[in-house]
């Protein structure tokens, strides 16, 4: 099997960690038009036919009819829907999330990152330092590596997590379907969050939509595509 709904994969629910808090209503009315990728351009960290490839043979393109329709509204007279804490809204989310697990994981395994279900750390680095910086000089080997090396320290936690559940993640909503290794969607996605954050300052793009993504992002958890034409991808179950 192989990795993730690729880069934008997106997006970036990576830069901020989902809190229980309600968060701030313009998080959902409005989102900014422009995407990260636009205002730090990043190489696709996995070669694109390899991962359209795996995402058709596991069904993760995330089409409108795939996805999880917005929830019904609360009955009269019950405005919260019962519930103590507010409703969150989930739409968006694609009703297979073990197809993404399974896209990833079959795009590392093709690529040679992954094998038998284990990530090579020390190939995994060597090609996003190769692949990032021979896209742009302007990307020192140095922050791909810090990048890397804070993302893998989370793949260890997470890995050690998921040993307790056989090392894998069992659909959520269903008993059929593969089951596959998170470990490739997730290293994409922290990826891109570190990277965006270390952006070099020659390569980021001095605009005011920029900013304002950069505010965006300060107060609200997304998710946003990560390039034109991406939707966002779910985030991995836990």
């Amino acid at each position: 099997m192989k990795v993730l709904h690729s880069v934008v994969f997106v997006l970036l629910c990576f830069l901020v960690g989902f809190l229980w808090a309600e968060p701030d209503p313009d998080c959902f009315r409005n989102r900014p038009k422009i995407t990260p990728m636009e205002c730090c351009p990043l190489p696709d960290l996995i070669d694109q036919d390899i991962m359209q490839q795996c995402r058709d043979e596991f069904n993760a393109n995330s089409n409108e009819a795939e996805l999880d329709p917005p929830p019904p509204p609360p009955p009269a007279g019950n405005p919260d829907g019962g519930h103590r804490r507010p409703h969150r809204d989930h739409r968006g989310h694609h009703k297979c999330w073990s197809c993404f697990t399974c896209a990833g994981e079959c795009a590392f395994n093709a690529t040679g990152l992954m094998k038998d279900g284990e990530l090579d750390a020390e190939k995994a680095l060597e090609h996003f330092v190769q692949v990032i910086t021979e896209s742009d000089a302007k990307w020192p080997r140095e922050t791909v590596e810090d990048a890397f090396s804070a993302c893998n320290d989370k793949v260890k936690v997470m890995r050690e997590k998921f040993a307790k559940r056989g090392g894998r993640v069992p659909p959520p909503s269903s008993d059929e379907g593969p089951v596959c290794s998170p470990i490739p969607q997730h290293l994409i996605r922290c990826m891109h969050g570190q990277l965006y954050r270390a952006c070099p300052t020659d390569v980021r793009t001095p605009s005011d939509e920029c900013t304002e993504l950069q505010d965006y992002l300060n107060r609200c958890h997304g998710p946003l595509e990560w390039k034109k034409g991406q939707k966002p991808t779910p985030a991995p179950a836990e």
